[in-house]
C-alpha cells in the first residue's frame, strides 16, 4: 500500500510539474518547428537510466541551468517520461510503438524497452511484420526479427501493403536480395512493387533510386512481357536493352550487376530484333540488319555498355 501511493506521489509530481530541476525542449511531432517543454527531477531519471545519470552528474554533464534540447518528438518523450514515472501508457498503433521503443533504446531504460517487447510479440502480424522486422533488425533483437521475416515468407499481399511503402531502403533491399516474398507468385508484383515503393518515396528522398539499386539488379527479368520492361521506372534505356535482348538472344546480354540467366532461352518468351531497333533507333542504337545472326555481336555490345 505504501509503494502504491509512494508512485502516485512520484507520477503526481511529474504530471503538475512540482520541484522540477531538469528541463527539455521537444519538438512538436506535427510541426518541429514549434517546441515544447518538459520538466522533471534529476533523480528519478538517473534511477532508470545510465544514459540519464551520466547526462546530469558525468564528467560531462550538461548545464541544467538551461533546457536540454531532446530531439525526440515531445509525444514520444512524455510518454517514456509517464512510464518512467509509473504512469500507464498504451500505444494506438504500432508506429508509436516503434518510436517510444527508439526513445527507451536510446536512454537504455530497459524496464520500458522491455514493456514495448512485448507489445510487439503480442502484436505481431501481418499488417505488423514489417515494423517488427525492422525494429528486430535496428536493435539486433534477431528473435524478433526472424519471427517477423517468418510472416512476412508466408504473406501473400506483403508487397501490397501500406507499410511496405514506408519501410527503410535497406528493409526493400533485404527482402528483394533475400526472396523472402516466397508467397508473391509473379516477377511482375515484384517490379510493381518496387515502383510504387520508389514513386511514393521520391518526393521525400530524391536519392531513393540509388539506395534501391540492390533491390532492382535482384530481379531476374526472365518473365515479364516487353511491355513491362519497356515502361519500367526502375531502369535506364541501355538497361533495357540489354535485359530485351538477353530475353532473345543465345547469349547472357544483362547489364553489368544484373543477375545472369538462369533458365534455357526456349523456357522465355523471346523478344523479337525488330522491336528493340524500333524502340532504341532515337538513342543512337544500329539499325536491325536482316542479314545478321545477331542484332549486336558481344563485343559490340560490351563495348556500348560497358
Amino acid at each position: 500500500m505504501r509503494n502504491r501511493h509512494f508512485l502516485k506521489g512520484l507520477l503526481t509530481w511529474f504530471e503538475t510539474q512540482t520541484d522540477c530541476n531538469v528541463y527539455f525542449w521537444c519538438p512538436d511531432s506535427v510541426n518541429p518547428a514549434q517546441k515544447w517543454q518538459i520538466g522533471a527531477h534529476k533523480n528519478i531519471l538517473s534511477m532508470t537510466s545510465d544514459v540519464f545519470k551520466g547526462m546530469f552528474y558525468g564528467p560531462l554533464a550538461h548545464n541544467t541551468a538551461q533546457a536540454i534540447e531532446v530531439t525526440m518528438d515531445y509525444s514520444t518523450f512524455k510518454m517514456l517520461l509517464t512510464f518512467i514515472y509509473g504512469g500507464k501508457i498504451w500505444f494506438d498503433n504500432i508506429e508509436v510503438a516503434r518510436d517510444f521503443f527508439a526513445a527507451a533504446s536510446y536512454y537504455a531504460c530497459k524496464d520500458a524497452m522491455k514493456y514495448v517487447m512485448k507489445y510487439l510479440w503480442n502484436n505481431l502480424n501481418r499488417e505488423n511484420s514489417i515494423v517488427c522486422c525492422e525494429i528486430g533488425r535496428l536493435y539486433c533483437y534477431d528473435e524478433l526479427k526472424n519471427a517477423a521475416w517468418k510472416v512476412i515468407g508466408r504473406d501473400q499481399k506483403i508487397l501490397e501493403r501500406p507499410k511496405f511503402l514506408t519501410a527503410s531502403p535497406d528493409f526493400v533491399v533485404e527482402l528483394y536480395q533475400t526472396q523472402k516474398f516466397t508467397s508473391v507468385q509473379t516477377e511482375k508484383e515484384i517490379l510493381v512493387a518496387l515502383e510504387r515503393y520508389v514513386t511514393h518515396n521520391l518526393a521525400r528522398d530524391p536519392n531513393i533510386m540509388a539506395k534501391i539499386r540492390p533491390a532492382i539488379q535482384s530481379i531476374a527479368f526472365l518473365t515479364l512481357k516487353i511491355e513491362d520492361v519497356q515502361k519500367t521506372i526502375l531502369l535506364t534505356a541501355h538497361e533495357k536493352a540489354g535485359i530485351l535482348m538477353n530475353l532473345r538472344a543465345n547469349k547472357d546480354f544483362m547489364p553489368e550487376g544484373f543477375s545472369k540467366r538462369s533458365v534455357p532461352i526456349e523456357m522465355v518468351q523471346g523478344v523479337s530484333r525488330m522491336f528493340v531497333d524500333t524502340l532504341y533507333r532515337g538513342d543512337g542504337y544500329d539499325e536491325y540488319d536482316e542479314d545478321s545472326d545477331d542484332y549486336y555481336s558481344e563485343d559490340q555490345y560490351e563495348n556500348e555498355y560497358y
